[in-house]
């Protein structure tokens, strides 16, 4: 494993700018087809530029979702991903990084992991997911609306055929990178075949996590309100029943109790309509102001328990 430190991986979160998903990378490799689609006769280095852009969009590929598993609600990739990082110096720098809330742990263990050919993305990527490798040929799409047509088509035709074309392109990379070979390792005609492999690879990782994170993801706007809207409405209910609770509780004044919930929902919706106010009148209006008040929601739930089994043990 490669030295690092908070520094260089904010550096390098600050070159890449905000943060890619995986359907932006995977533009990147249609942009690569179109322009390779129009290139002209004098275009003699074109192929090896995107041979090496392939490879590298396979590299941000691993940190992206490496980072994105490691950092969400599913505990068994946080026990999975000490086998990535095996640097004792790694407790120092979450305790010295996180904290200024510019790194997260995932953003640490993503960039603390080398992919150098085909053999190292796989094994970075089953140690996080142990079943890759069944679930990758079967792997489809999986936005919500589609579930009742589940399971649909796979996005990868043939996946031993995909291995070897990522494996081949990561091996020619390699050669063109550290080498000058007299001939070219590659034909004009090994392009469109090496774009396949990296666009349906990126694309059927992608929808492996989102089964384990989140099992589906909506596709239509109406879909994100509704999803956003039953969210909130369920966070409402809890809080409703953790208030009649905390107004049972001797210690606790019923009078103050209920002034500090108004003066809470004041605040908490008005904070909401700032946080969605740039899309006000849109579509997106309701989903982002259903989701900030989900959040005071939640923060307001765990404050009251606090207070009733403070108050309930004094």
């Amino acid at each position: 494993m490669r030295s690092f430190t908070p520094q260089d991986i904010i550096a390098r979160k600050e070159r890449q700018g905000k943060p890619r998903k995986a359907l932006e990378l995977v533009a990147k490799v249609g942009d690569l087809r179109s322009v390779w689609t129009k290139r002209s006769d004098d275009d003699e280095h074109l192929a090896e530029f995107i041979i090496v852009r392939l490879v590298t969009i396979l590299e941000v590929f691993a940190r992206l979702v490496v980072a994105e598993m490691v950092d969400s609600d599913v505990p068994e990739f946080s026990e999975r991903a000490r086998a990535l990082v095996k640097d004792r110096k790694l407790d120092f720098l979450f305790a010295d990084s996180i904290s200024k809330e510019d790194l997260t742990i995932g953003d640490i263990v993503a960039h603390a992991v080398s992919v150098n050919n085909l053999d190292s993305l796989l094994g970075i990527l089953r140690t996080l997911l142990p079943d890759l490798e069944a679930e990758l040929p079967v792997a489809h799409s999986r936005w919500t609306e589609d579930l009742d047509r589940f399971p649909l088509d796979p996005i990868i035709a043939d996946y031993g055929q995909t291995k070897l074309a990522i494996k081949r392109l990561f091996e020619i990379r390699h050669v063109l990178v550290h080498e000058m070979p007299a001939e070219r390792p590659f034909a004009d005609d090994d392009i469109d075949g090496f774009c396949d492999a990296v666009s349906g690879f990126v694309s059927a990782c992608d929808w492996v996590t989102v089964k384990l994170i989140e099992d589906t993801i909506p596709f239509t706007q109406a879909t994100m309100t509704h999803n956003a809207v039953a969210s909130v409405t369920e966070a409402e209910d809890e809080l409703k029943e953790v208030l009649v609770r905390a107004s049972t509780i001797d210690a606790i004044d019923v009078g103050k109790l209920q002034a500090s919930q108004d003066a809470w929902r004041a605040f908490a919706e008005k904070d909401a309509a700032l946080f969605a106010h740039a899309a006000e009148g849109g579509t997106l209006y309701p989903v982002l102001y259903a989701q900030r008040l989900e959040e005071h929601v939640r923060y307001r739930i765990d404050d009251l328990v606090d207070l009733i089994e403070e108050r309930h043990m004094a």
